[in-house]
């Protein structure tokens, strides 16, 4: 099973540059537009995709590694793996 490497450039939900700075060429980078002044809105957007990337990475049979600045992304990655059919 090959790795899919999986950025989420982000501490809460403060940009973090330098973590984007770590990612390879062919890894996803997980940094949608952060428009709310709501700090719980701006986490669900970074949860969401990384959701989405985690679901599709397992469909494609890899296995999804999430690099990031916090530990609150597990929560996107088992939403991911739930969206995918895993019970984690």
């Amino acid at each position: 099973m090959q790795n899919r490497f999986i950025v989420t450039p982000f501490f809460i939900d403060q940009p973090q540059p330098q973590i984007e700075q770590l990612a390879a060429a062919d890894w996803q980078l997980n940094k949608p537009e952060l428009n709310s002044d709501d700090r719980y809105t701006r986490m669900t957007a970074l949860n969401s995709g990384l959701a989405d990337f985690t679901a599709k990475a397992i469909s494609a049979g890899e296995r999804p590694v999430s690099v990031n600045g916090d530990c609150c992304v597990t929560i996107g990655m088992m939403a991911g793996l739930q969206r995918a059919g895993i019970d984690p």
